[in-house]
């Protein structure tokens, strides 16, 4: 391509980004929305830094490499706040929570919801984590038929229940399907309108502005009694991560307000089980098609915990447990692309010239297929992140959790969870997939599998 703009600021020559050609108005917006996944790996492997494509009106940037990535999200993530688009369409599920707003906002809201984080809290979780499990799989028969990922689902939904509200099981059994229905609908339709290439106003009666606000209500009036009920009492510290939001304060004193406060919680929920559970659905579906794999970590398991229950002082050594989950999230991430950031002016990124009001994200499915990055990248290969020596990959080659300021806040919260509840699991079951079922990638806002996962449970035979 061609000398187009000189950069006084980097002060090196600009290009114009590479562009495929696509259909007449439209762009690539009909691949987009036909399958999404195939495109965004196509365009990883024919232009290793980055693309511009066309959906619809929005002119909207792929970012591939490494080192892009770290200056888009990272370095310069002040140039590049998230995308009005972005915060519309989340915003219509999630209100003014943490994952929909930008700037200082997010900031502060970040800065009070970090304390339920803190290390010296994840033991307590843990041990929550630990015990639901064991109760949960109590009710598993050998050689029973499930569906993996709707017990996955119902499974971490208990767990942030419980380190959330301090909810237990029963408390929520009968509110389990009313979740899952409820942000399973949001995800649906929150996709669908990025799909459009639009804003579609939320005063609109459109069908799927009518079901978000009906899964709204039902959402939040599931949550809101048990909020109301913690208000009721003297507000103390009970260890969940609603304690921290009753009790934070901003730097001027002032507790969260009512509508910022249900809809933290609803962020919280909802991203805080559907991720874990599309990552161990994904894992275990990942290990019955990969026996060998699968043996290793029995073994891991078998030596490890010598028959009894995993707990948090065993993670340090659940090293290929730790290796079988970074592996599955490379294949299929649950979060597949990170959400969309916006040039509020004209820019550079590396010596491209960005215009203003483009789009840009890093489409994470891609980059992690990348052969660049990942030799032979189909291949389930769990050995690629062995702490002593995996694959020496670049810092943003491997994108699970995000990157920069807008990084999960619970990433070291999930990795926990999934660590302990896949050796918990793995530990009393093999896993079969029943024949005559189509595995469908969904990728939704989260990526999960479109009509479950049905497996065979056979029970093993722990040895020590």
């Amino acid at each position: 391509m061609t000398v187009t703009t000189f950069n006084q600021k980097a002060n090196s020559i600009t290009q114009k980004a590479p562009s495929p050609a696509g259909r007449f108005l439209v762009g690539h917006m009909p691949e987009f929305r036909k399958d999404v996944l195939a495109l965004f790996s196509r365009m990883v492997q024919d232009y290793p830094e980055l693309v511009q494509l066309k959906l619809a009106h929005l002119d909207t940037f792929l970012v591939h490499d490494p080192e892009l990535i770290r200056e888009l999200f990272v370095k310069r993530a002040s140039d590049f706040p998230k995308a009005d688009i972005n915060l519309h369409v989340t915003g219509k599920a999630l209100g003014n929570g943490v994952l929909s707003t930008k700037g200082a906002c997010h900031s502060q809201q970040r800065k009070l919801m970090q304390p339920a984080f803190h290390h010296k809290r994840l033991a307590g979780y843990a041990s929550i984590m630990s015990a639901y499990t064991q109760t949960f799989l109590a009710n598993w028969q050998d050689g029973e038929i499930r569906n993996i990922h709707s017990e996955m689902l119902r499974l971490t939904m208990f767990i942030v229940a419980k380190t959330l509200f301090d909810a237990d099981m029963e408390t929520m059994a009968d509110k389990g399907e009313i979740a899952a229905e409820t942000i399973a609908g949001n995800q649906y339709w929150l996709r669908k309108e990025f799909s459009y290439g639009f804003k579609v106003p939320f005063w609109l009666p459109t069908r799927g502005n009518r079901e978000i606000k009906a899964n709204n209500k039902r959402l939040r009036d599931m949550l809101q009694p048990i909020i109301d009920q913690r208000r009721q009492g003297q507000i103390e510290d009970k260890g969940d991560l609603l304690s921290i939001l009753l009790t934070a304060v901003n730097d001027n004193g002032q507790p969260m307000n009512d509508n910022l406060l249900i809809d933290e919680v609803v962020t919280l929920f909802s991203a805080g089980h559907e991720t874990t559970s599309n990552a161990l659905s994904w894992t275990l579906y990942l290990l019955s098609q990969n026996p060998e794999q699968a043996e290793m970590l029995y073994t891991e398991l078998d030596q490890v915990l010598d028959g009894r229950p995993p707990t948090f002082a065993d993670l340090n050594q659940l090293v290929y447990t730790e290796m079988v989950l970074k592996e599955s999230m490379r294949i299929l991430p649950p979060v597949w692309t990170l959400s969309f950031r916006e040039a509020h002016q004209d820019t550079t990124l590396g010596n491209y010239h960005i215009p203003q009001g483009s789009i840009l994200t890093a489409p994470i499915y891609g980059i992690h297929r990348s052969p660049k990055y990942f030799p032979d990248p189909e291949r389930f290969d769990p050995e690629r992140f062995h702490p002593e020596h995996g694959v020496d990959l670049p810092r943003y080659a491997y994108l699970p959790f995000g990157a920069g300021p807008h990084v999960c806040i619970g990433a070291q919260f999930a990795m926990i969870e999934a660590k302990l509840l896949l050796a918990a699991i793995c530990q009393q079951f093999r896993f079969t997939l029943q024949p005559d079922q189509d595995i469908i990638l969904d990728p939704l806002i989260t990526m999960g599998p479109k009509n479950g996962i049905k497996m065979t449970l056979e029970k093993r035979k722990i040895t020590s």
